[in-house]
C-alpha cells in the first residue's frame, strides 16, 4: 500500500488511447454519444448527492484538495452537474446529468488552476481528454474553460468548494457491509474490515479485492486501491478515492481502460 501511496501522491496525467477516441462533431457519432451518456446515468449511478449548503471555511491556501461541486457547459448543451474530488495532485470526478465520470490531474500555480481529465462512460470506457484552464476566486471557487482534445469541443465548469471535505476520516467510520444498487438492478457489495481491507461481489460476477486508507484523519477523503478479477470485461487493478456523505460512501476509481462509481449505503 506504501508503492501505492507513492503513485497516488505523484502528480501522473492519465492517458488514453487515441484509436478509441471519437469526433463529437460527427452527428452520428453525436448521437451515439448522447444514448451512451443516458445509459451510463441508469447504470452506473444512483441517488443524487444533497450538496451542503456551507461554504469552505477550511480552505488551505496553496491547495486545491477538496470535494468541489458545480457545473459545466459544453458548446451550449449545459447545464452539467460536476462532483470533483482532489487529493495530492489527482483528480476524480462525475457528472449524473451527463452520465459520465472523469479521472485525471489537477494543479495549482498561484491563482492559476489547470486539469487534465480522461472521459469516461458507456460502462465505464474512455472516450476523450479535456484540458481545463482557470481562476481561483475568493480561495473556494474555481472558474474555468476547457477544451476537448479529439472533438476540440469547448465549455465552461465553475466550482465551489464544499466543507463537507472538512470532516475527519477513520477507517471505523468505514467498517462494514456495504451494499450499491443501480437503476438496473445491477448490485455491488463491499465489506470493509477495521483496517480498510475489502472483499467485495458484484451481480455480473465480478470480486472485488483491495484496500481503503487515510489520507490525512482531518479530512474526508480515502485513497483506494481495488484488483477486479472474474469477469473479463472489467478485470484489472484500480485505485482511486472515496468520501464519506450522509451516510454514504462514494467510491471513484479507474485505471487507462475503465472508470467505476459506486455510491454505498450500509447494509441492512
Amino acid at each position: 500500500m506504501n508503492k501505492a501511496r507513492d503513485r497516488f501522491k505523484s502528480c501522473q496525467r492519465t492517458s488514453t488511447p487515441r484509436g478509441i477516441l471519437l469526433s463529437w462533431r460527427h452527428p452520428v457519432i453525436y448521437m451515439l454519444c448522447l444514448a451512451a451518456f443516458a445509459w451510463l446515468a441508469g447504470a452506473c449511478v444512483s441517488k443524487p448527492l444533497e450538496v451542503s449548503s456551507q461554504d469552505a471555511t477550511h480552505f488551505s491556501r496553496g491547495s486545491l484538495d477538496g470535494l468541489w461541486r458545480g457545473d459545466f457547459d459544453i458548446e451550449g448543451r449545459g447545464p452539467f452537474d460536476f462532483t470533483a474530488l482532489h487529493v495530492n495532485g489527482k483528480a476524480y470526478a462525475y457528472s449524473r446529468r451527463a452520465g459520465a465520470l472523469y479521472a485525471g490531474s489537477v494543479e495549482r500555480d498561484g491563482e492559476i488552476f489547470t486539469s487534465t481529465y480522461t472521459l469516461f462512460l458507456r460502462g465505464g470506457l474512455p472516450l476523450d481528454v479535456a484540458v481545463i484552464t482557470g481562476e481561483i476566486k475568493e480561495e473556494n471557487r474555481i472558474s474555468s474553460r476547457f477544451v476537448t482534445m479529439n472533438g476540440r469541443n469547448t465549455g465552461t465548469l465553475d466550482l465551489v468548494y464544499d466543507a463537507v471535505y472538512d470532516t475527519p476520516s477513520s477507517l471505523a467510520r468505514l467498517s462494514g457491509a456495504w451494499s450499491s444498487m443501480d437503476s438496473n438492478d445491477q448490485m455491488a457489495e463491499f465489506q470493509i474490515d477495521s483496517k480498510g481491507q475489502i472483499q467485495g461481489h458484484d451481480s455480473r460476477n465480478c470480486e472485488y479485492l483491495g484496500e481503503l486508507d487515510l489520507i490525512n484523519p482531518a479530512h474526508n477523503a480515502y485513497e483506494v486501491e481495488v484488483r477486479v478479477r472474474g469477469c473479463e470485461f472489467m478485470k484489472g487493478d484500480y485505485e482511486g478515492a472515496s468520501f464519506m456523505e450522509g451516510g454514504r460512501l462514494s467510491v471513484l476509481i479507474s485505471n487507462v481502460n475503465r472508470a467505476l462509481f459506486f455510491q454505498f449505503s450500509p447494509s441492512p
